[in-house]
């Protein structure tokens, strides 16, 4: 007789188990695209599955005894939230934006948004952009409670695993006011960047996360690949 080797998601967990819970997602995302490197294809069924994965994961720890509460507990289940979140920003993040698909998904690789793609990759696309944008300001909501509404949190009390979020969050942001001048976004990056700097007296990764976030930023007004 078999057994599982892992807990559902759906039974309650302490923050350590749900945190390798995260960590076994994000094995399975690089999995998947070690695999899409050797094949040059993937299915877009397996993309579903895994983000349905995700979600169920992240549903599962934000019902967790603990997980409403701004201090310490909902603090012990920050890893695992950061890193299940991590995790699906990975998985999403080639079928956004405005290429949409991996090369390879369309009838003829490196085939243009929109062109050749089947209702099922456009609907796969639509559902990465809407998925990456709730990712991104349920992070916004997250950071401006642990570090905004007072008192604020110790920058040395909140799991650098958050920091990776922020960044990928701040990526959306700046897609979003660059290719749709969405003006909600921009107060959200200002958010955003203030959290690196918060961070980045305790963890020196977010310093390096607002050097790159500063890419971003020249993206926007033009500025790069124009010589100064």
């Amino acid at each position: 007789m078999q057994h599982p080797v892992t807990t559902p998601v759906s039974i309650t967990q302490p923050p350590f188990a749900r945190l390798c819970q995260a960590a076994l997602l994000i094995g399975r995302v690089n999995t998947f695209y070690q695999k899409y490197r050797v094949n040059k294809s993937c299915r877009l069924e397996d993309v579903d599955v895994l983000a349905d994965e995700h979600v169920a994961l992240l549903q599962a720890v934000d019902a967790d005894p603990g997980s409403a509460s701004v201090h310490a507990d909902r603090l012990s289940l920050l890893a695992a939230r950061s890193l299940a979140r991590s995790s699906l920003f990975m998985l999403l993040d080639p079928f956004c934006g405005p290429e949409g698909i991996l090369d390879g998904l369309a009838s003829g690789s490196g085939s243009s948004y929109g062109s050749t793609q089947s209702p099922d990759q456009l609907r796969l696309h639509a559902r990465a952009d809407q998925l990456m944008d709730d990712l991104s300001y349920q992070a916004r909501r997250e950071v401006t409670e642990l570090l905004g509404a007072g008192p604020p949190t110790a920058p040395g009390h909140v799991s650098p695993f958050i920091l990776d979020v922020v960044y990928r969050a701040v990526g959306v942001f700046h897609c979003n006011w660059r290719e749709d001048g969405d003006e909600v976004a921009r107060p959200a990056i200002d958010d955003m960047v203030e959290c690196l700097k918060t961070m980045s007296g305790r963890w020196g990764l977010a310093s390096e996360y607002l050097t790159l976030e500063r890419y971003h930023g020249m993206a926007d007004s033009g500025q790069l690949g124009v010589e100064t």
